[in-house]
């Protein structure tokens, strides 16, 4: 054998190794969560109480590896599961089942240098209906705020 086509093997056996070590070690929603620095609680203006302009997100890791997704804005109040979550290039995907209204959502959130969050896409994984796209939120066509980590 040359040496070009044993290097080629090492080559490919190194890679399989890393392949299946990776696929190997999948990831629950919590640790995913975690190690996007997505655990706590968020809103717009740590300051001022919950409302509907400023509502507070908490993100709290499950026992199972899931993580409790707890939305108060104040005179409302939700909370769903996140069964899904995945590291995007510039932020991470959830899917939060809310049962409540038996229905899973898919939301993605962008986060920028200094450590701030802003929802990009919400939308029903069933029928496909936007809340929000783009970083708008549709019935208004208004940007969504960026929210800072209270706690």
């Amino acid at each position: 054998m040359n040496i070009a086509a044993h290097r080629w093997l090492v080559l490919a056996g190194v890679s399989l190794a890393i392949a299946s070590g990776s696929a190997a070690r999948a990831e629950t929603p919590a640790e995913t969560a975690a190690a996007f620095g997505l655990l706590g609680t968020w809103a717009v203006d740590c300051a001022l109480p919950p409302s509907l302009a400023n509502g507070y997100l908490s993100y709290v890791a499950t026992p199972g590896g899931n993580i409790a997704h707890d939305r108060d804005f104040g005179s409302q109040r939700n909370t769903g599961e996140i069964v899904r979550a995945a590291l995007t290039a510039g932020g991470i995907d959830l899917v939060v089942f809310f049962p409540a209204s038996a229905q899973s959502r898919q939301i993605t959130l962008a986060k920028t240098a200094d450590g701030r969050l802003r929802i990009i896409t919400d939308a029903f994984i069933t029928t496909k209906e936007y809340a929000i796209r783009d970083g708008k939120l549709l019935s208004t066509g208004t940007d969504m705020p960026w929210q800072m980590r209270c706690r």
